[in-house]
Order: C-alpha cells, then sequence, then structure tokens
C-alpha cells in the first residue's frame, strides 16, 4: 500500500509490524502507537532500516500492560524508526528504553536529541534514579546527552513537589542537555546571603 503524502499516523491495533511492512510512505514524519488488542507480536521487521527514516517522532506514551512481549514490541519499533530525533515515553517503559546497564531500546535511534517521559509520578525517588542511571550509563558508552522533558500526572487531591536540590536531580541535570518539568511542581529552594 502505497501513502504518498501520509505524515502522521497512529496505530491503535495489537500487532502494528504487518501494517508498517506492507505500507509505503515516503513522508511519514510522526508515528504513535496505543497497542489496544491482545494478539502475536512480532519479533522481526522485514523491511530495511531506512524504509522509515523519515520518521522524526516518535510517541509510545500511552499506557498498556507492561508485559515482556509488549517491551520487545518498542524495542523493534525503535529499530524500525531508528532515525527519529524526539520521542515521548511512558514512565512505565524507561527501563527498556534507558537501562541502568548496557544499550536500551532508545540506543537503537541514533540521532535522537530530545525525550519526553510521561505520567512522571513525583511522590517516588524512583523514575528519578531510573533516569540518573540511565543516563549515566549512556554518556558511558559515548551516547549524545539528551534533552528532556518530564511530565507529571497530577493528583488534585495531594501535592507531592520535586526538590530540585536534590543529589539525583542534579545528577540528572549533570547528564542531560537540559531538563524541563512539566506538570511536575517544585518545592522552592531557599538561599542565604552570604
Amino acid at each position: 500500500m502505497h501513502f504518498p503524502s501520509l505524515r502522521r499516523l497512529t496505530l491503535r491495533i495489537g500487532n502494528p509490524i504487518p501494517f508498517l511492512e506492507a505500507i509505503v510512505a515516503p513522508k511519514l514524519a510522526f508515528f504513535s502507537f496505543d497497542p489496544r488488542e491482545k494478539e502475536s507480536i512480532s519479533e522481526t521487521f522485514t523491511g530495511t532500516r531506512t524504509k522509515f527514516i523519515n520518521v522524526s517522532h516518535l510517541d509510545l506514551s500511552e499506557m498498556c500492560e507492561v508485559t515482556q512481549e509488549n517491551l520487545q514490541l518498542f524495542q523493534l519499533l525503535c529499530r524500525v524508526f531508528c532515525g527519529i530525533r524526539h520521542a515521548d515515553i511512558h514512565v512505565a517503559y524507561l527501563r527498556r528504553f534507558i537501562p541502568d546497564r548496557g544499550p536500551g531500546a532508545i540506543d537503537h535511534c541514533t540521532y535522537i536529541e530530545s525525550l519526553d517521559i510521561q505520567n512522571i509520578i513525583p511522590d517516588s525517588v524512583q523514575p528519578f534514579q531510573d533516569l540518573v542511571y540511565g543516563f549515566e550509563n549512556r554518556l558511558r558508552l559515548g551516547r549524545r546527552k539528551l534533552h528532556l522533558k518530564l511530565t507529571g500526572k497530577c493528583f488534585l487531591d495531594e501535592v507531592v513537589t520535586v526538590n530540585t536540590s536534590d543529589t539525583f536531580f542534579q545528577r540528572l541535570q549533570e547528564c542531560c542537555a537540559s531538563v524541563i518539568l512539566d506538570g511536575i511542581p517544585v518545592s522552592p529552594q531557599l538561599y542565604l546571603p552570604t
């Protein structure tokens, strides 16, 4: 199937690989995937690494069940869309995308410049620890620093703030080109005159 004008594609199916193998979309720049159905997942992609080289934005921010099969599919999608410059991911997939040891799914995306991690709940230090260890690992592997945006998930009944002077947050800033907090309340910092 040939889609010469298709620029944005959102798939809400269980297994996107057969569809991606069947299409030709030379102008595709944005791909979003939201798995909805349970079906067997492809383990390989028969297309070439350059088939979707024009896709610059990959969106995997929708939450689905975090199974080994889904995580492997997301890793395969990173290989299929290896030319992306920006990715949106759900915080639940963080350890697969940016592991604290060895290469991660995001390392298949050699041109990646920025990453937006969705649904951060600031009531735990765990996402920040995972990010720090993952980004320090990236630097050890010789990968470039990324621009990072952390998008919070707000709860109206409780306000939890992030202390930007915390050691993990400071280390995260050192490992990234920039860090933006969106929808994450920040605790006020106290500066005393000397």
